[in-house]
C-alpha cells in the first residue's frame, strides 16, 4: 500500500516536472507560425511568392525595441508585375512585427 503511494506520487511528480520543463522552454513563438500572422500585412503589396524567416531568435537592441526577434523576409509581386523583396524583424516572444523594409 505505501509502495504505491510513493510510485504515484514519484509518476505524479515526474510528469508535472517534465509538462513545467515543456512550458517554460517554449517562451518563443514559433518561427513559422509568426511567419504565417505577418503574411497578410505583405500580401496587401501584392502576390507572395516566396518567403524565408531564422528558425533562431536573435538579441537586438533597436530604438524602439530590445530583445529577442526574428529575421526575415518576404518577396512580392506587384500590380505592375514588379518583384519586390522587403525584410522584417518580428517579436520572437510574441510575434508582432516590429519593423519591415523594401531591400
Amino acid at each position: 500500500m505505501k509502495l504505491k503511494r510513493v510510485l504515484f506520487g514519484l509518476g505524479l511528480g515526474i510528469a508535472g516536472g517534465l509538462y513545467l520543463q515543456k512550458k517554460l522552454s517554449s517562451q518563443y513563438v514559433p518561427a513559422e507560425k509568426a511567419l504565417k500572422t505577418i503574411k497578410p500585412v505583405f500580401l496587401s503589396y501584392g502576390n507572395v511568392t516566396g518567403t524565408w524567416i531564422h528558425s533562431e531568435p536573435k538579441w537586438v537592441n533597436l530604438p524602439d525595441y530590445e530583445g529577442d526577434v526574428y529575421e526575415g523576409g518576404f518577396s512580392v509581386v506587384e500590380a505592375d508585375n514588379h518583384t519586390s523583396s522587403y525584410s522584417f524583424i518580428i517579436n520572437a516572444v510574441n510575434g508582432e512585427l516590429i519593423t519591415a523594409q523594401l531591400v
